[in-house]
């Protein structure tokens, strides 16, 4: 008696990635997400391209020759160039990009405690003071007010078509921020509030409101101690 034969059904999950072998960083970056890349990986999708017959990630392993990211972060840029496949545009990438992290990590590791007044959000935008722009900052706090980021909204001048809420408060939903304290530098020096300055507080601290992300305070950098909004009673 001939059997019969039946079809194995598959289902698939299409909330699911299909992460293939041989796939590139960017592929496993946008599948599994960034986190799950190794530091071969991470580098390779740095470097982006390999040369001449060499895949990338052949040139990551030469790289990382020593198997460690924290050395290859502590190498000058005569010392990169020297690596096979870098060359100065891609040694100064690499430099580019360890040194952001390290600002990063750096302005907002630098504050061991909560933030509870102007003077302890002045390590993480100091450094505003005095560009010659307006530069618009959000700085986002957790549930114990501890800094978890500091997005630059806008630069230029500073007026309610450019400072619009969806570029404040996209970036704390998308941190899980509990609270913010704005900053903006007047380029003059003066920190003394515009009209256009308390308008669009006001208009941020109601659309905080209605999203449950508390604006603190709105910090204004200048030549001078900063200005506060809270300190000065107007919050």
């Amino acid at each position: 008696m001939e059997k019969r034969r039946t079809r194995e059904r598959v289902v698939y999950d299409r909330r699911m990635p299909i992460i293939r072998e041989g796939d590139g960083p960017r592929e496993r970056i946008q599948g599994m997400g960034v986190e799950s890349l190794t530091d071969r990986d991470l580098l390779a999708a740095v470097l982006g391209t390999g040369y001449a017959g060499t895949p990338v990630t052949d040139v990551a392993d030469r790289v990382l020759r020593d198997g460690s990211l924290e050395a290859l972060a502590r190498q000058t840029l005569k010392d990169l160039r020297r690596i096979r496949g870098l060359g100065l545009a891609r040694a100064c990438q690499l430099l580019a990009i360890f040194e952001i992290g390290r600002r990063v990590y750096g302005r907002l590791h630098a504050i061991e405690q909560p933030i509870r007044n102007p003077e302890d959000v002045l390590p993480l935008v100091q450094h505003y003071a005095r560009a010659p722009k307006e530069h618009f900052l959000a700085v986002m706090l957790n549930t114990r007010h501890y800094p978890i980021g500091v997005e630059l909204v806008s630069v230029g001048s500073l007026n309610a078509s450019i400072v619009h809420p969806r570029e404040v408060f996209r970036p704390a939903v998308l941190a899980a921020a509990a609270s913010l304290v704005l900053v903006h530098n007047h380029p003059s020096g003066d920190t003394t509030p515009s009209e256009d300055d308390l308008e669009i507080t006001q208009r941020l601290r109601r659309v905080g409101e209605m999203m449950g992300i508390e604006v603190l305070d709105h910090l204004i950098l200048g030549t001078k101690a900063p200005f506060s909004m809270r300190q000065a009673g107007l919050f």
